[in-house]
């Protein structure tokens, strides 16, 4: 009995030394080197299956662990790939409103302008960005609370993603909650309209301009011009008659037709404006081909030929 316990002490101190030999290797497969394999004695014993199977584990572990370090590796390219990308395109876009000639600013989905271009800068007379970015405020802007229904569309925009278009008279320097020292009043024709995420929710607002001044200058000194040319016209006391002249396909005055007469033609001819106005005169007057006066010819000739002529006449057509 005593021989028997004094084998099974001998073979508890084997395993412990045996097992004490393998715990180094397992504290750095732990750690996660997986570069040593496991010594096998060449005499097999109750340990080498075991060997075996720790040395075939830790390849596989050594396997994983380059799959893995490729994974990360392919992972920084792509990830550095997409940024480089995403930096390419962040440039371009930023190249494209920077460069482009067409006045534009972009809103957050409060009404805040967070970026512009140069064109923008040059439309309105902003010598720094800091001057109206993150300060001007579309909602906050008294010249468009003025304007009756535009604010109105403009939240439409910001809510409904609508577009909206309107030309406004803009006198820059009266905005109230920003400090333009170089500000311009100018005439704008002005678009907004809605930049949407993927999930398709309203992120931005583009606001575009283009500089009409000059054309809404003209046609309010057209419409002056027509305005006193009007007056003028109506109140001289000369006959004045407005007519285009027509042509057979020889180009021979066959006829004329009435634009406009003014009040003094009326009462020197008995001639009524509203009978008259878009008729050709021979419908007026039928006998007037045969009036010894020859008006047809006559008007026809100054028309044809750009020179003025003064005449005295009698018209039997008239009397």
């Amino acid at each position: 009995m005593i021989k028997k316990q004094t084998q099974l002490d001998k073979y508890k101190a084997k395993i412990t030394k045996r097992l004490s030999l393998l715990t180094p290797y397992l504290q750095r497969v732990a750690l996660g080197d997986f570069g040593t394999k496991i010594k096998v004695p060449k005499q097999e014993d109750e340990f080498t299956e075991l060997l075996f199977s720790l040395n075939l584990m830790i390849e596989d572990l050594r396997e994983m662990e380059k799959d893995n370090q490729l994974m990360k590796e392919n992972l920084k390219k792509e990830i550095k790939g997409g940024l480089d990308t995403l930096e390419k395109t962040n440039n371009f876009f930023s190249s494209l409103l920077e460069q482009s000639p067409f006045s534009t600013w972009i809103a957050d989905k409060n009404g805040t302008n967070i970026r512009q271009n140069q064109a923008c800068r040059d439309l309105f007379g902003i010598k720094k960005d800091e001057e109206v970015i993150g300060k001007y405020n579309l909602f906050k802007d008294n010249l468009l609370k003025e304007k009756k229904g535009v604010l109105p569309k403009i939240r439409e925009v910001f809510n409904k993603g609508r577009v909206y278009n309107v030309v406004l008279d803009y006198p820059f320097k009266s905005v109230k909650h920003v400090n333009v020292p170089g500000a311009k009043h100018v005439w704008i024709d002005v678009t907004f309209f809605p930049i949407k995420n993927v999930q398709g929710i309203i992120e931005n607002v583009v606001v575009q301009h283009k500089n009409v001044t000059k054309q809404r200058v003209d046609e309010i000194k057209l419409h002056e011009s027509e305005r006193r040319y009007k007056v003028l016209f109506n109140n001289m006391t000369e006959g004045f008659a407005h007519a285009k002249i027509i042509t057979n396909k020889n180009g021979k005055p066959i006829d004329w037709q009435y634009i406009d007469i003014n009040p003094a033609f009326e009462r020197q001819t008995g001639l009524k404006k509203e009978k008259v106005i878009s008729k050709k005169i021979t419908e007026i007057l039928p006998g007037i081909k045969k009036d010894s006066a020859k008006w047809i010819e006559r008007y026809g000739r100054v028309a044809l030929n750009g020179k003025e002529e003064y005449v005295e006449n009698y018209s039997t057509s008239l009397k």
